[in-house]
């Protein structure tokens, strides 16, 4: 049969299925864009996005604010011990940009060496 197919609503994914432990830190982020929920992700895709985030009565992406997620802030696991919810996380790739560590550690929790993006040597600024 020629034609458009319908396409089905997102089902919902475990958060168990991306796992955050000592031995997986830090942790597994999907390689797709989703909606994490406490419940769980939602594999989305950007073009149909809004339409889900309405029939879920959520604020639009228009009435969000974008944030670039890297390593650890990207995994499921992670947002769920931050206690956030309705998040949509969009895969995507940076480019000319590198990760840069402290030359420390974190005094609360873990001890973990934070780490932020910057601008790889010689790269052009973007915008």
């Amino acid at each position: 049969m020629a034609g458009k197919q319908k396409s089905r609503p997102p089902r919902r994914i475990p958060i168990t299925r991306c796992p955050i432990s000592s031995s997986t830190y830090a942790g597994s982020s999907p390689r797709f864009s989703f909606l994490f929920t406490s419940n769980g992700i939602y594999r989305v895709k950007l073009n149909t996005l809004e339409k889900f985030l309405q029939t879920r009565g959520l604020p639009s992406l228009a009435d969000r604010y974008a944030v670039v997620a890297y390593g650890s802030n990207a995994c499921p696991q992670q947002l769920l011990n931050k206690r956030l919810t309705d998040v949509p996380v969009i895969y995507g790739r940076l480019v000319g940009a590198e990760a840069v560590y402290a030359a420390r550690r974190t005094q609360k929790g873990k001890g973990h060496v934070p780490a932020t993006l910057a601008r790889e040597p010689g790269g052009e600024p973007v915008g």
